[in-house]
């Protein structure tokens, strides 16, 4: 998938990485670091993005159907605590907030954010909580654990960024109901396996506990590492974790959907939206509700609609394949078995 600086022509149109190392929900968040595209540019650059797909397919509904199918996978926050909150001598935000009321006003930030994806077109999220930031190489050497495992007090923060954005998911799914959103938990107790004790590669150069000394050799194998420096996870440690939340059935890893039901939940609205429109055309007016559902029998889909009358219908079983079969319940509950 391209980053957007290196986004050309028809390669959008398999997706773009709009993330930035050390940006934030705040725009503040990360500026002690250097140049970063916070939340707020990166969504104006998918906007940009947008603009470019209406170009390349001349069409704003073909445009509208691509981004219907998109999962707009977002994990972001560590660095507003991280990069931020816990540097009080380059941020005012610990002077101004207490950690609990930080958390909260974040996560309120955030919804604006993701409702203004929503308005864009955006209907299918993935919204990542914070992982132990407590355990990462950076902040053990940085702030030490007492005799604990990791740093309990950056793990409690993650804890708190979390347990307001899993109700923050369920309210957008209640109020924003032709969308999707899913809470996964990115946690690296998936990754046990590997070392967490130590980096891939030797950090610290000039006090600089997070990224990896300039020409310094790295491990010979990464995929024994959880870390590839002081905060970045490797890829085999993303490759588990992703698997993990692809398929898990544990309602504290996703909820209220993995990753692979999302996807489908994203096909069955694709497909929704074809019956809807070809409905549309046939009899003049939309259909109040259409649902799709396997149809156990043959194993093809079921076609649900309401609201039309059998005699506007006519029309549209002459265009259905043969091996379409059109079953009317009743007048105003037709459905279709493919």
């Amino acid at each position: 998938m391209p980053p957007f600086a290196k986004s050309q022509r028809k390669n959008i149109l398999q997706g773009v990485n709009y993330a930035s190392g050390a940006s934030g929900i705040l725009d503040e968040t990360g500026s002690l670091m250097g140049a970063r595209v916070p939340m707020s540019i990166q969504i104006r650059n998918h906007k940009t993005i947008i603009a470019r797909i209406r170009k390349i397919l001349r069409n704003d509904s073909s445009t509208e159907k691509l981004l219907r199918q998109c999962i707009y996978s977002i994990q972001i926050g560590s660095n507003d605590f991280v990069n931020n909150y816990f540097k009080p001598n380059f941020y005012n935000s610990s002077h101004g907030y207490s950690l609990s009321e930080f958390a909260t006003m974040l996560v309120r930030q955030f919804a604006h954010q993701i409702k203004d994806l929503y308005k864009t077109g955006a209907t299918i999220f993935a919204l990542f909580g914070l992982g132990q930031l407590g355990c990462t190489p950076n902040a053990i050497a940085t702030h030490g654990t007492n005799g604990s495992l990791c740093v309990t007090k950056l793990n409690d923060t993650a804890f708190l960024f979390n347990q307001r954005l899993i109700p923050l998911v369920m309210a957008l799914n209640s109020k924003l109901t032709d969308a999707k959103f899913t809470y996964l938990n990115y946690s690296p107790m998936k990754v046990a396996q590997l070392s967490l004790e130590s980096p891939c590669c030797k950090t610290g150069a000039g006090g600089n506990r997070e990224l990896c000394i300039h020409y310094s050799k790295p491990c010979s194998n990464r995929k024994q590492y959880a870390f590839w420096d002081g905060v970045h996870p490797t890829d085999a440690s993303n490759v588990l974790i992703a698997k993990n939340l692809y398929g898990t059935r544990s309602f504290s890893d996703a909820r209220p959907f993995n990753i692979q039901s999302l996807a489908r939940k994203s096909s069955d609205d694709q497909q929704r939206q074809i019956w809807v429109e070809v409905l549309t055309s046939v009899t003049g007016r939309s259909p109040k509700l259409v649902t799709i559902a396997p149809n156990a029998s043959n194993g093809g889909l079921l076609l649900r609609w309401g609201s039309f009358d059998l005699r506007e219908l006519t029309r549209f079983k002459e265009l259905l394949d043969k091996s379409v079969r059109l079953k009317p319940s009743s007048p105003d509950n037709e459905e279709i078995t493919t």
